[in-house]
């Protein structure tokens, strides 16, 4: 997660959680595709490692997409209730 946060930091938070994100959806894909344990596992290794780099920027997105106080409590609050 660090390592993401930082790369979000150099090329961009969108980027990386875009990134992530379809990472996440395709090891989801594979997960519904897979015919033994080994695919299975594999795919679930990715989903956690997209997963990992998605949730690692959407604070610092939430934080500089809503710049006054009371839309960040708002914000952050959905995104607490959602994970």
């Amino acid at each position: 997660m660090l390592l993401a946060g930082r790369l979000g930091d150099l090329i961009g938070r969108k980027k990386v959680f875009i990134g992530g994100l379809t990472l996440f959806t395709f090891a989801s894909v594979l997960c519904g595709l897979a015919d033994d344990q080994t695919l299975l596992i594999a795919a679930r290794f990715v989903q956690g490692v997209g997963g990992a780099v998605a949730s690692s920027v959407i604070i610092a997105i939430l934080v500089t997409e809503f710049r006054q106080p009371r839309e960040q409590t708002k914000a952050m609050g959905v995104f607490a209730f959602v994970a």
